[in-house]
């Protein structure tokens, strides 16, 4: 009989020797809420800086350094008849909403800007299009540097700089580190610090890039809104597949993408301060020892192997299906497949109802259409989230877990509620309204063409449809 010792796999990225850290897990890593708590804080903390750099920086550059995204603030707005002098908005956005808003904090200005906006309403839709621009200290147009463009490169400095002298701060209270994978020592080598942030600012600098050009030169300046549309589909779908990848990582307890290629870890740690060893491995080296050294394996006592289950047959690999029977894990099913997939099939129906509403002026038939299949889409890809969360939630409180089971399907059944809610009251009035205008609304009335006046006169008379424009000939 020979004694089992568990081992280390590795795996060989691109000429790299990394742990396959999925496959053996040797410490308790870092869950999905608190490391989003820890990444709250730390968020916190830059913003809570640049806004107090933003009270000194705005009086001594006239306006021209501003912050807007502090969290706590006051607001003050004034509305205008028409825009400040040196501004120029194209009569064709046809603003009817012009509003000089100056944000403050403890009495102290730290940003101002001129909104202006078009708001229209269309039976129970309402839809705002804004143009922002930069005002300095005196409501004058100006040009110069939000501070907030500094968040995410702030961010992310921040904490890889706190993370090599032993953990940033939001780390630090929730009791996790970034450490090696192999050995749980912390902080890991420099390089692998290197190529973790390296990797993990990747698919944000596109988004990052885009978002400062926008913020930097807004409105008109951006030119054609269908290229500015674009460019913001094409930096944040790499962003997006990176996120969810991430978030699925995580929520599994598993190391994401950069981690893998880095060899680092987010483990928890215990009241001493030490990360925690899972069941098999012995506890892990010292702070002091050194980064190349791996942790001393004990041998586990002989014993029988038990006697081999019958195979189970083989599930299936669609995910779609996994979800709809309710294999995958709660959070994975409410957070990624719910939230995260309505707000993704959302942005998507939205941006094709744009699409469709800019390309076919005057073609209601194309509108009941892509009304129909955005309604049909939401109400398909409901069901499809509802059952899954539903009956994942029911194997969640068949372990025990009873109070997020109950959580889960109570939000399931009040979105249900409301999506039905919506339909009956906003989506059947508006096919209803849509349909009357192609079918040529019969309560109007008929209409009626006359020449008069030999040929030189034509009169119009009836009720005013769909296509009454459309003449061939008389």
């Amino acid at each position: 009989m020979q004694m089992p010792v568990p081992s280390i796999s590795k795996s060989h990225i691109q000429g790299l020797n990394l742990p396959d850290l999925t496959d053996s897990v040797e410490f308790l890593r870092g869950g999905f809420w608190r490391r989003a708590v820890a990444l709250f804080i730390d968020l916190v903390a830059v913003v809570a800086v640049l806004q107090v750099a933003a009270l000194a920086l705005f009086p001594l550059s006239n306006g021209h350094v501003q912050f807007s995204a502090g969290l706590l603030y006051a607001l003050n707005c004034e509305y205008l008849e028409s825009v400040p002098k040196g501004l120029s908005i194209s009569v064709e956005f046809d603003a009817n909403s012009i509003a000089d808003c100056q944000q403050s904090l403890l009495g102290l200005p730290t940003s101002r800007a001129l909104s202006v906006s078009r708001i229209t309403r269309d039976s129970a839709v309402t839809k705002v299009a804004q143009i922002r621009h930069m005002l300095d200290a005196e409501g004058k147009p100006a040009s110069g540097l939000p501070l907030d463009i500094l968040i995410l490169p702030l961010l992310i400095a921040l904490r890889f700089a706190l993370d090599r002298i032993g953990g940033s701060i939001g780390r630090r209270i929730c009791c996790i580190r970034l450490s090696n994978g192999l050995n749980g020592q912390y902080p890991p080598a420099a390089a692998s610090m290197n190529r973790r942030y390296a990797a993990l600012a990747l698919p944000l600098a596109p988004v990052w890039i885009w978002s400062s050009c926008a913020a930097l030169f807004p409105g008109p300046e951006l030119g054609d809104p269908r290229l500015y549309w674009l460019c913001w589909v094409g930096t944040g779908i790499p962003l997006l597949i990176a996120a969810l990848q991430a978030a699925d990582s995580i929520i599994r307890r598993r190391d994401a993408f950069y981690d893998r290629i880095a060899g680092t870890s987010v483990l928890r740690l215990d009241e001493k301060k030490a990360v925690i060893a899972m069941a098999g491995v012995a506890a892990p080296p010292s702070l002091g020892q050194s980064d190349s050294s791996r942790p001393h394996i004990m041998p586990e006592p002989f014993y029988v192997p038990p006697p081999l289950l019958p195979q189970q047959a083989s599930r299936s690999r669609n995910y779609i299906a996994r979800h709809w029977r309710g294999e995958l894990s709660l959070p994975v099913s409410y957070w990624l497949n719910g939230i995260l997939g309505a707000v993704v099939v959302g942005a998507t129906v939205g941006a094709l109802a744009y699409g469709i509403d800019q390309q076919s002026d005057a073609q209601p038939v194309l509108w009941l259409f892509s009304l129909i299949a955005t309604w049909t889409s939401a109400v398909l890809l409901t069901i499809w989230q509802a059952v899954g969360v539903w009956r994942s939630a029911t194997r969640y409180r068949q372990r025990g877990k009873r109070f997020w089971g109950a959580a889960a399907k109570a939000l399931v059944l009040l979105g249900v509620v409301q999506l039905a809610a919506n339909f009956v009251m906003v989506g059947t009035a508006q096919m209803a309204g849509i349909y009357e205008i192609v079918s040529g609304d019969a309560r109007v009335g008929p209409h009626e063409f006359h020449i008069l006046a030999n040929g030189e006169t034509l009169e119009f008379s009836g009720g005013i449809t769909f296509g009454v424009t459309q003449v061939d000939d008389f």
